[in-house]
């Protein structure tokens, strides 16, 4: 499997999680996975707007390999992380050990497409 293909895939797992957040489709794992990385909030509005945020990277990253471009796909995964570290240690509304996962997790992902030259 390429960088490319991995990318993309991550970016369609992303606009699953977010349609469902959405209540779009009904995939009662995903709904929940990025929602319970929150410890205070409880708010449909803030879910929504983190679902159209989710949905927003997804469709860059889904659609790498058509536009191949790197800056914007590694800003994507560069953002991701530093909001979940902001999130997850600076204003602690998040669960520090899954803020930390999807941190390193981006910030991976970002190096990948960063040296994933085309």
């Amino acid at each position: 499997m390429t960088v490319t293909t991995l990318i993309s895939l991550n970016g369609m797992y992303d606009i699953f999680c977010a349609l469902s957040i959405l209540d779009v489709i009904d995939v009662p794992y995903l709904d929940q996975l990025h929602i319970s990385m929150f410890e205070t909030y409880n708010e449909p509005l803030v879910y929504r707007i983190m679902a159209f945020w989710i949905l927003m990277y997804g469709m860059v990253r889904f659609t790498y390999p058509t536009h191949r471009n790197n800056n914007i796909v590694v800003h994507s995964y560069l953002l991701e992380g530093l909001l979940c570290f902001q999130e997850g240690f600076v204003n602690m509304t998040m669960h520090q050990d899954k803020a930390f996962y999807v941190a390193f997790l981006s910030f991976m992902f970002a190096l990948m497409a960063y040296l994933n030259k085309h």
